[in-house]
């Protein structure tokens, strides 16, 4: 009896090969004079990041406007309001842009995008965050995005409720700072899942992805936080109720090597 056994190859959908090898091989090489063929994923097309850039600027705020007159009537509310105040009253507000949405990482390249769809980018540290925004787009001063640009973001947010949706005064800064569940992804929210959402998810006044992850701030540079080093968490993420973690909500964390799955930074640009 012939001591062979027929093997076939699969090198690609397209071709095979069928080989004749003895039976009690337990290893043989293949050589072909061509390589197997492989599907390389090709990159994707994605919207101009133009899209996603929303213009910040609380030095246009009217701070006659009943929203920005409001008293605040909790202390996140407190703190948010504060955070404004004293940059105005010391002359250093200033404007800047944000992302409405989320970051992502390239499914074939790595590289930082903002496109709806996809995976949040999270699994990174915060120091990482501070070398990977300050490389996003150098030529902007890109950054993570500090404490008070932060307030002001949410400060926008409260505006935009009002002025835009009609919202009263006092339901947006409940909104905003300390009932956060209608406006994004938490665990209280509607139609909540047990996960994160793709990046895109759950618009409201032009800004994408509020809670689903916490968001990393710097500390201001004038701050003494800042001499004592570490960062701020911003919110909660899909695991919070929309109470405990508010967009407002802020915590400082000095663990900054630590490989984050529940939060990303955000990005500032000039």
């Amino acid at each position: 009896m012939e001591n062979t056994a027929k093997m076939e190859y699969k090198a690609s959908e397209r071709r095979s090969i069928e080989l004749m090898v003895p039976k009690d091989a337990t290893k043989i090489k293949l050589e072909f004079d061509t390589a197997p063929a492989f599907i390389v994923p090709e990159k994707k097309i994605y919207l101009p990041r133009s899209e996603f850039e929303r213009r910040i600027d609380p030095l246009a705020f009217q701070t006659d406007a009943d929203w920005l007159q409001y008293e605040p009537r909790t202390d996140r509310q407190n703190k948010t309001k504060k955070l404004f105040l004293n940059a105005r009253a010391k002359g250093r507000l200033h404007a800047f842009t944000c992302m409405a949405i989320d970051p992502s990482f390239d499914p074939v390249t790595g590289e930082l995008v903002y496109q709806p769809g996809l995976p949040p980018a999270v699994g990174k540290s915060y120091n990482d965050w501070v070398t990977i925004l300050k490389n996003y787009a150098p030529e902007r001063n890109s950054r993570v995005m500090t404490r008070t640009e932060g307030a002001n973001k949410n400060l926008e947010l409260i505006r935009r409720l009002v002025t835009w949706k009609k919202v009263s005064v006092e339901a947006a800064w409940d909104a905003v700072c300390d009932h956060s569940s209608e406006l994004g992804h938490f665990a209280d929210s509607d139609n909540a899942k047990n996960g994160f959402e793709v990046t895109g998810s759950r618009e409201v006044c032009g800004f994408y992805d509020l809670g689903n992850v916490y968001k990393m701030l710097a500390e201001d540079s004038w701050k003494s936080w800042k001499k004592a080093g570490g960062f701020w968490v911003a919110g909660g993420n899909f695991n919070y109720g929309g109470d405990d973690g508010s967009l407002a909500d802020l915590s400082h964390n000095f663990d900054v090597d630590f490989d984050d799955y529940g939060g990303l930074g955000q990005l500032g640009l000039d």
